[in-house]
């Protein structure tokens, strides 16, 4: 009865540990998944595969409270879709509203970490 019963035990503690690992997926969250992958196709050659940017990137940081073009929802979104200047293209004409909004939600979230 013992041994059934940490057998059992055992089982929820494996589970437990299961649901928890599948929690911290690198594109785990609201702003992860497709925002996180066009991320990484688009952005990160510019702007590092974390956002940080600096030493060998030419793109800013995207990890810092301040933004150059400011960091409201709307003024990250211009910047992504409209682009600025010679340095940062615009994305308008290879990425839908969808996929851009997507992009816009993981830049937001990379100063929540």
């Amino acid at each position: 009865m013992l041994h059934l019963r940490l057998k059992g035990m055992a089982a929820i503690f494996l589970a437990a540990g299961l649901v928890f690992l599948s929690g911290c997926s690198e594109s785990s969250g609201p702003a992860g998944g497709e925002g996180q992958s066009l991320f990484k196709t688009w952005c990160a050659p510019c702007h590092g595969p974390d956002g940080s940017g600096g030493l060998g990137y030419k793109g800013p940081s995207l990890r810092d409270a301040k933004f150059i073009y400011g960091g409201e929802r709307e003024a990250i979104l211009s910047s992504i879709r409209d682009g600025r200047g010679e340095d940062m293209p615009a994305f308008s004409s290879r990425l839908n509203q969808q996929k851009l909004d997507a992009v816009v939600d993981y830049v937001m979230s990379l100063r929540n970490e």
